[in-house]
């Protein structure tokens, strides 16, 4: 059994901080765990869960999401954009 202090490890990248880690890094929501990865040190995103309210993300996280999103909105104006010179 796992104890509550310890947290995953990603085996792909550098490994999560504890929350003693996140306290002493003085990092802002050092107490919050990450949604994505479980790993503390995490922030609120407003707005990102209808019906739930915020999301709590670490910064990797926060940013990959923004990047989700700015690629979707670049996808979407894409396909609104009318073309007038495309053949039928």
């Amino acid at each position: 059994m796992t104890s509550t202090t310890e947290t995953a490890r990603d085996p792909f990248g550098p490994p999560l901080p504890t929350a003693e880690e996140a306290a002493a890094a003085g990092r802002m929501g050092w107490n919050l765990r990450c949604n994505s990865c479980g790993g503390y040190g995490a922030a609120w995103v407003p707005k990102m869960r209808p019906g739930w309210g915020a999301l709590a993300l670490c910064h990797p996280h926060e940013r990959e999401l923004y990047a989700m999103q700015r690629r979707h909105a670049d996808e979407l104006a894409s396909l609104a954009t009318v073309n007038f010179e495309q053949d039928r």
